[in-house]
């Protein structure tokens, strides 16, 4: 059975009023059972906006596919993984390739990238980098609408 390594990320800490994080870690589970896989872990971040790169369950879940110690890295959903866009997309993107993350040089095998909603880096091979990169987008995009809300909110 194919080895995977899940992440879930929840900007505000789980609690009674807010039952998400059981929800996706679920999404997570049902998709490695649908998908034939053996999740070994689910990493999740849970009150760490997406934001800040160096999540420490991120970072986790990322070391489990470039180490090898996990063949596939199954996200809840793209857009959840970051709220920079691009910038942290690459991050991702270069485990799921198995490069270098300084010189861009291939250094290990790449591995599958699979979301709970259908985006998977092996059955969407031609369109899978866009899509990510779109999800990436669309998750800063929403960061920097909940800040604007914020403002005026504020103001």
């Amino acid at each position: 059975m194919t080895s995977a390594s899940g992440y879930v990320r929840l900007s505000k800490v789980a609690g009674l009023t807010n039952l998400s994080l059981e929800g996706m870690v679920q999404e997570v589970r049902d998709t490695a059972a649908r998908e034939g896989l053996d999740l070994l872990e689910v990493h999740v971040d849970d009150g760490i906006s997406g934001a800040v790169r160096d999540r420490p369950e991120f970072l986790a879940w990322l070391a489990d596919g470039s180490s090898g110690r996990a063949s596939v890295l199954l996200a809840h959903h793209a857009d959840r993984l970051t709220r920079e866009g691009v910038n942290a997309a690459a991050m991702v993107l270069d485990v799921v390739e198995g490069k270098d993350p300084v010189t861009g040089r291939v250094v290990a095998d790449p591995v599958r990238f699979v979301d709970c909603y259908g985006l998977d880096s092996e059955r969407d091979v031609e369109a899978f980098r866009w899509r990510f990169v779109i999800a990436a987008e669309i998750g800063r995009g929403e960061r920097e609408r909940m800040k604007e809300r914020n403002i005026r909110t504020k103001r």
